[in-house]
């Protein structure tokens, strides 16, 4: 182990609460099995590492913008000026 963060855990109300969010969110989808969790003691409990990898599954990335030689290339492949 190297800190005792990695021994920290979290309910699903102190996660909702520090991410400003709703239990039902989490519960549901720890239900469906997309969010990685630990059972402890019959309890579900969340990781760091967890609650790292929750949030690694919801980035969001920006929209690529096509560069105008982009744009001019596509307009050529579909035969518009």
């Amino acid at each position: 182990m190297n800190s005792p963060d990695d021994l920290k855990v979290f309910t699903f109300a102190e996660l909702a609460e520090l991410w400003k969010t709703g239990e039902d969110w989490l519960r549901r989808g720890v239900s469906a099995r997309v969010f990685p969790h630990h059972r402890i003691a019959n309890e579900i409990r969340f990781t760091v590492a967890d609650a790292a990898a929750i949030l690694a599954s919801r980035e969001v990335k920006p929209a690529h913008v096509p560069t105008p030689a982009e744009v001019d290339a596509r307009r050529a492949d579909v035969g518009r000026p």
